[in-house]
């Protein structure tokens, strides 16, 4: 174990666990669960052109499998494009809507959500989950035991969630146990972690 993996482990952690979950649980608070779990699915195309920039993955278009992978990529764009832009008519809305277009705005917003910036989010949480899917592959054709690294990378994440808590949450009271499940989660989670080593 060296600094340089230590660090690598580290902005793994940051990538992968703390924006990725980060962006999501934000973007999740200022649209709805069914845009956020629709909107992931861009994330195997942002991946595949991550890969492909960085020249980790080969595109070849003399094959069927590389027109296949970018066929694929831009059906998965135009999909996700389609869910993002395309505000159809309101299925559930307030009460006297009468399911027409008056209702929409309320129904897609819901109160004091903030649709474009709930979508900026999840974006962010696409692009660092694929971020962190493509930052790997060096990371582990050098340090090659892939259970460390999700432990050492889990670990950080942890860390850093902690900090960020730290400030977000001031109130002591917050911090304090209010059940023996709450107790029993945080100690499963942490032998969960410790046995992967």
């Amino acid at each position: 174990m060296t600094p340089a993996f230590l660090l690598q482990f580290f902005l793994l952690a940051l990538c992968g666990i703390t924006a990725n979950q980060g962006f999501y649980l934000l973007g999740l608070d200022n649209t709805s669960p069914t845009f956020a779990s629709a909107i992931q699915n861009s994330v195997p195309a942002i991946t595949f052109a991550m890969a492909a920039a960085l020249r980790i993955e080969k595109v070849r278009l003399d094959r069927r499998d590389g027109v296949a992978k970018v066929a694929g990529t831009l059906a998965c764009v135009a999909g996700a494009s389609v869910i993002t832009l395309y505000k159809g008519p309101t299925i559930f809305g307030p009460s006297g809507s009468g399911g027409g277009g008056g209702g929409l705005e309320l129904a897609a917003v819901g109160g004091d959500k903030n649709w474009t910036l709930g979508c900026v989010y999840l974006i962010g949480h696409c692009l660092s989950w694929s971020g962190w899917l493509v930052l790997q592959a060096p990371v582990l054709k050098k340090y090659p035991a892939r259970l460390s690294v999700t432990s050492y990378t889990c670990f950080f994440g942890v860390i850093q969630f902690l900090i960020i808590a730290a400030f977000m949450e001031r109130d002591a009271d917050e911090w304090k146990f209010h059940s023996g499940s709450e107790l029993f989660t945080i100690l499963y989670a942490v032998s969960i972690s410790l046995s992967t080593y």
